[in-house]
């Protein structure tokens, strides 16, 4: 028994190029806080926590799966960096003003 297969058939059938997009197209959640230019994020190892630095002299920290804010620190400048340390055993943020 002999089967005849068009190989056009073995080719899978892909979305249209413009329905490929590389990135959401709907917004889920705005963190709302800062009052001015926001220029450094970092979230931390666990995925729970995100801390934002701004030039409104601030450092936030958020609850990612939320948007709320849970801490405000006035801190002596603008925030040029902020970032978690990597080992989750140890809740620890470095900040560079």
């Amino acid at each position: 028994m002999r089967v005849n297969v068009d190989p056009e058939d073995l080719i899978p059938k892909l979305p249209k190029p413009r329905d490929l997009q590389p990135f959401p197209t709907t917004q889920a959640l705005v963190y709302r806080g800062h009052t001015s230019l926001v220029r450094c994020l970092s979230i931390s190892p666990s995925g729970q926590w995100l801390v934002s630095g701004s030039d409104d002299c601030t450092v936030r920290f958020w609850e990612v799966c939320t948007a709320r804010c849970m801490k405000t620190l006035p801190v002596g400048g603008v925030v040029k960096s902020v970032a978690w340390n990597p080992n989750p055993t140890i809740c620890l943020v470095a900040i560079c003003v």
